[in-house]
């Protein structure tokens, strides 16, 4: 999948480290990308973190009712608050 960056000349393709998952659709593989540059570039996050929480924020879009650890729905959330407020 092609990545913009207005900050670059160029398209850059990209994928998840493990590849994308099966289920997703093209709305949540972009949601995902977006989500993913968006912990990398303004929270400093590393690549690993950054694509689990995307990842675990589109599973959350798609099953309301997924429930991860205390910690996970914690770290989730707060970084999600902080892309709200952005």
């Amino acid at each position: 999948m092609l990545y913009w960056d207005p900050k670059e000349d160029m398209f850059v393709d990209w994928e998840p480290s493990m590849g994308w998952n099966n289920s997703f659709s093209e709305q949540e593989k972009i949601a995902y990308m977006n989500l993913y540059f968006f912990f990398i570039r303004t929270r400093g996050l590393k690549e690993n973190i950054a694509e689990s929480l995307a990842q675990m924020h589109i599973f959350k879009e798609k099953f309301p009712s997924l429930q991860y650890s205390e910690e996970q729905e914690l770290l989730l959330k707060s970084h999600m608050q902080l892309k709200c407020t952005s």
